[in-house]
C-alpha cells in the first residue's frame, strides 16, 4: 500500500492501490450473520458443490443437490445470479456455508403470507399423497391439502392427481402449517 509522503499537513493516508483496505475487509466482513439473505455470482459448479461470489473475504459454498430441479435436472450455470441464505459463517475451509433452499422458502413464506393475506389464488404442485390428503409444492413450500378441499365434485379413490398443477386457496397459514383447497375455487 502506498501513502502520499508530500503532505504530511493532512495526517491522511491516501490509498492507491485498487484492492480495499483491511478496515474496509472487515466492515464488509462483520456485515455477514447467520440467517441473512444475500446474493452471489456462481463461479464454480462442481461435483458437489457450487461455490459463490457473495461479495465477502470468502466464497460461499451450497450443496448442488439445493440446484436440483424436478427429474434431477441442474438448474444453475457459471455467471447465474443466486439469493442463498447464511447458514454458517465459518465452514469448512473457511468458506461461508450458505442454502439456497432456505432463502427459496424464506421468500416463498413471505409471498405466501402476503398472497393468504389478500385472499390471493397459488399455484401449486401435487406432490405426494399423505394421511388424509396430499401434499402440495408452492415454489418450495409445503401444503397440506386435505382430501374434503380436493373437489366439489368426488373422485375415485384410486384417481392419479400425483404432478397435477393446480390454483389453490389458501385457508391456514400460521408458522407451522399451510392449509390449502381447490374446492373453494
Amino acid at each position: 500500500m502506498e501513502t502520499e509522503t508530500g503532505n504530511e499537513l493532512s495526517g491522511k493516508e491516501i490509498v492507491t492501490d485498487e484492492e480495499p483496505s483491511m478496515e474496509e475487509l472487515l466492515a464488509d466482513f462483520e456485515k455477514l450473520s447467520e440467517g441473512q439473505i444475500v446474493s452471489g455470482q456462481v463461479i464454480r459448479v462442481g461435483s458437489d458443490e457450487v461455490v459463490l461470489d457473495i461479495g465477502y473475504k470468502s466464497e460461499g459454498v451450497v450443496s448442488l443437490r439445493e440446484f436440483e430441479g424436478l427429474g434431477g435436472n441442474l438448474n444453475v450455470k457459471v455467471g447465474d445470479e443466486v439469493d442463498v441464505m447464511i447458514k454458517k459463517i465459518n465452514g469448512p475451509d473457511g468458506l461461508v456455508v450458505l442454502s439456497k433452499r432456505k432463502a427459496d422458502q424464506n421468500r416463498g413464506w413471505a409471498r405466501l403470507k402476503d398472497a393468504a393475506q389478500e385472499d390471493q389464488v397459488v399455484r401449486g404442485k401435487i406432490a405426494r399423497e399423505v394421511k388424509g390428503g396430499y401434499l402440495v409444492d408452492l415454489d418450495g413450500a409445503g401444503a397440506f391439502l386435505p382430501s374434503s378441499q380436493v373437489s366439489v365434485v368426488r373422485r375415485p379413490k384410486n384417481a392419479q392427481m400425483i404432478g397435477e398443477v393446480r390454483d389453490f386457496k389458501i385457508i391456514k397459514l400460521d408458522k407451522r402449517d399451510i392449509v390449502v383447497s381447490h374446492r373453494v375455487l
